[in-house]
């Protein structure tokens, strides 16, 4: 009988590129100090995974309804808060 994998167990895959492809890569490595190609791969998933959460958030507050008024004062809100936080 098979166990059920844990969330953030690791799962091996291999993978090819194309020649152009895999001399980006290594420069990637070597000048943004990744150490593998492995390291570099797995942070573009973990960036690409971030990027897809953002716009699905970003897509689900589009799609809903505003609880105030977004005018002049709504904006002017936002800047003084902002500017508070930023000033902490």
């Amino acid at each position: 009988m098979r166990s059920r994998k844990l969330e953030n167990e690791r799962v091996r895959f291999g993978y090819f590129v194309l020649d152009n492809l895999q001399k980006f890569v290594e420069q990637q490595v070597a000048g943004r100090g990744y150490g593998t190609s492995r390291k570099y791969v797995h942070e573009l998933i973990r960036h690409d995974k971030d990027r897809q959460h953002l716009r699905d958030l970003l897509l689900e507050g589009a799609s809903s309804e505003t609880t105030e008024p977004v005018d002049a004062a709504y904006f002017d809100s936002l800047r003084a808060r902002a500017s508070r936080q930023r000033s902490r």
